[in-house]
């Protein structure tokens, strides 16, 4: 506060879940900004920048988590692609539903869309990600699967490799096994959360499989 023009702004999953608790119990916060608001971030500091006092915050209930996750870092020749946000599950154990809302998946041709630009930038390794891409597509207007969306991305110039991440084996089907088999582009690895191996444990988790 001896700085003239500062300002502290409480950002991410903290703030979509607790954001009326945290503008009433911690002194000091000028703003707040949800997992649902990113592209608000300048308007945001704007607002706080030209005002002495006051609070501002953007906090979205609902709205298109989709809208506001367009790709993410570009490392060299590797990009990490967002494809779906949100999640449908109720595990036991996880506050996501509650911080990012249901699983909105992007539409195909917008993946595409954003990989091709990637591509033409000079990456040649995608890495898709979402709470649980095995999931993908299956909120889309007609319903969709990654086997499909992998299928297309594999045939785009330029991407010598694509890989996914968060693959959860509750949703990973035979038709995902067949394309990654039969597209050379698909890296053979997957990375999958597996938590226990109890069934008992899993039942209790929410976890929606079994040991087999």
């Amino acid at each position: 506060r001896k700085r003239r023009g500062q300002k502290l702004i409480a950002a991410g999953c903290l703030a979509q879940r607790y954001g009326g608790e945290i503008r009433r119990q911690v002194v000091g916060v000028d703003g707040l900004l949800g997992t649902r608001n990113w592209r608000e971030i300048a308007t945001l500091v704007q607002e706080l920048a030209s005002q002495r006092g006051g609070y501002c915050d953007r906090i979205a209930e609902e709205g298109d988590l989709v809208a506001s996750t367009q790709r993410r870092a570009i490392l060299g020749a590797t990009a990490y692609l967002k494809i779906a946000d949100g999640c449908d599950a109720a595990c036991a154990f996880c506050a996501i539903p509650l911080i990012k809302g249901a699983q909105r998946s992007k539409p195909v041709e917008m993946v595409l869309r954003e990989a091709g630009e990637l591509a033409s930038q000079g990456v040649q390794e995608l890495v898709l990600i979402a709470q649980d891409t095995t999931a993908y597509g299956r909120d889309l207007a007609p319903p969709s699967t990654l086997a499909r969306l992998l299928d297309e991305l594999a045939q785009l110039p330029g991407l010598r490799w694509l890989r996914l991440l968060y693959a959860y084996p509750r949703r990973f089907t035979r038709e995902l096994m067949d394309v990654m088999a039969r597209r050379e582009a698909i890296v053979p690895y997957v990375d999958i959360p597996l938590q226990h191996i109890s069934d008992s444990v899993l039942r209790r988790m929410g976890r929606g499989v079994g040991r087999a």
